[in-house]
């Protein structure tokens, strides 16, 4: 019998099947490179509707194979859907094109329509080696889940102790960060150019991530042992680990470093949200991010057009946002680099972006040599109008950099790599272990965030986030088994597995 604390196994009924599988591989595999063979500049748009339509397609297949597209392949269908498919067609809409701001923006004709074209092709082979290595990955047998055992004594003490431990550290960071700032005006005043505002401070601005392991160690732990698992604590935990997440700002920390965790943790548990409800808070979720860049961001760049013309016709300006912000440029990266390749002005940069991911930890003031990574390359070499004075960064996103670095092999290698990520550390069934389940609600959201961005910054908060689930699981213990099973635990038989694909 299902215990009461565990989430509901899978069942065949609800796994994605093998025609939602061959209709992605045969629109990315098959549909778009015809498209692109027989249309040329003309298969702008169908590539881009190709492409959208397969990442839908995705995105089903995670909801029917989990129950919801909070997922590692979830996330990165959602993400391109957003980046890849409704940006290109707002592109191609407008007719213009900016990798950087409105000062940016470049008339989308020409050469830099066959940039465009030359980056859906770029996309839609990312996406199809994701897919077939992922889904590949996904039909493999697998061993069943073995049974829980009770966590050893006083791991639930221990982990209560550290989150508070860790939220009185968070709250000190943060107060610190506006303290030094000059106040609360000065601090969101200036944290429109984060770059510079926090240089020697920024450090101060990670304090979100200890403390996001911890909440989610911590309601586990009480998961595991049986007990309620969101008490009182938990609960003031998670509303003041928000708090702490603003204070940041920047959207890609309050959202994939917090609140995004908190709903995987929740879709992992035995009561989760209706697709419905996850639908709702998925709008809500876009619609603060907007808000919240038009007051932190963009209000400061124009002197409050923004923010007026949000208050003038709220839906509209944030329809406009959502495939017009800042969040969607790397699409637009990707085809201003695309027209420097043609121009041949693209060195190969042969993994230098990659191997410049340790340097991250070091402090600049240790480091003068340190120079950031594909992000800051990108922006500085061909958008230098944005970058300086201020060092405000552009994205490149995983294709652009893999092709920056290998051209063509680099994309496929690193699609591959992704969804090798994406299926080890994605959900297949229920009876997850506690230390699988922490590390996937806490580095699952970055996958969108890797799609879009570099590695230097994606990569060294990965390595930051599993020092943490490290230590707090040493702490507390709670990474180790007991030998006694406990009664609320339950296993399926390899019998009972069933098979992702028949």
């Amino acid at each position: 019998m299902t215990s009461r604390l565990e989430p509901a196994p899978l069942t065949e009924s609800r796994l994605g099947g093998a025609g939602l599988i061959w209709l992605y591989l045969a629109l990315l595999w098959v549909a778009a490179p015809v498209a692109w063979m027989m249309l040329g500049k003309a298969a702008y748009g169908p590539l881009a509707v190709i492409l959208g339509i397969a990442l839908v397609v995705l995105a089903v297949f995670e909801m029917r194979r989990i129950g919801h597209p909070l997922t590692p392949a979830g996330i990165a269908a959602l993400g391109g859907i957003l980046i890849f498919a409704l940006r290109p067609l707002t592109i191609a809409s407008s007719g213009t094109t900016t990798p950087g701001a409105m000062l940016d923006t470049r008339v989308f004709v020409a050469g830099t329509v066959d940039a465009g074209v030359l980056a859906l092709v770029q996309v839609s082979l990312f996406y199809g080696v994701f897919g077939a290595v992922y889904f590949a990955m996904q039909n493999h047998p697998a061993k069943p889940p073995a049974p829980h055992r009770t966590l050893p004594e006083g791991a639930v003490r221990r982990a209560g102790l550290l989150l508070g431990f860790v939220t009185i550290f968070a709250v000190a960071c943060a107060g610190l960060l506006i303290l030094s700032s000059g106040g609360v005006e000065a601090h969101f005043s200036g944290v429109s150019v984060r770059s510079s505002f926090l240089a020697g401070r920024y450090y101060l601005t990670l304090a979100y991530i200890p403390m996001t392991v911890a909440l989610v160690l911590y309601v586990l732990a009480r998961r595991y042992s049986g007990l309620k698992e969101w008490n009182g604590g938990a609960l003031f935990a998670a509303v003041i680990l928000c708090g702490v997440g603003f204070t940041t700002g920047g959207r890609g920390p309050l959202l994939l470093g917090v609140i995004i965790p908190i709903l995987i943790l929740k879709q992992t548990g035995p009561s989760r949200f209706s697709p419905r409800t996850l639908a709702v808070i998925g709008v809500g979720i876009l619609a603060g991010a907007m808000v919240m860049s038009l007051f932190l961001r963009e209000g400061n760049y124009d002197e409050g057009a923004s923010i007026r013309a949000l208050q003038e016709d709220p839906i509209g300006t944030l329809l406009t946002r959502l495939t017009s912000g800042a969040e969607t440029r790397p699409f637009d990266s990707l085809i201003l680099l695309n027209e420097a390749d043609a121009a041949g002005t693209v060195p190969w940069l042969l993994g230098s972006t990659y191997a410049a991911v340790p340097t991250w930890f070091i402090p600049g003031e240790l480091a003068p040599w340190k120079d950031g990574g594909a992000n800051t390359w990108f922006t500085r070499t061909y958008v230098p109008r944005f970058y300086y004075p201020d060092q405000i960064e552009t994205s490149i996103s995983a294709i652009g950099e893999a092709y920056a670095n290998f051209r063509w092999v680099g994309i496929i290698l690193v699609a591959a790599l992704v969804a090798v990520a994406a299926a080890k550390l994605g959900v297949k069934r229920s009876g997850d272990s506690l230390v699988k389940t922490t590390i996937a609600a806490t580095l699952t959201p970055l996958f969108f965030s890797f799609i879009r961005g570099d590695a230097f910054q994606n990569l060294s908060t990965v390595i930051l986030i599993l020092v943490c689930v490290w230590l707090f699981l040493g702490f507390t213990g709670a990474g180790r088994d007991a030998a006694k099973p406990s009664r609320t635990s339950t296993h399926q038989s390899p019998q009972q597995t069933p098979a992702l694909i028949r």
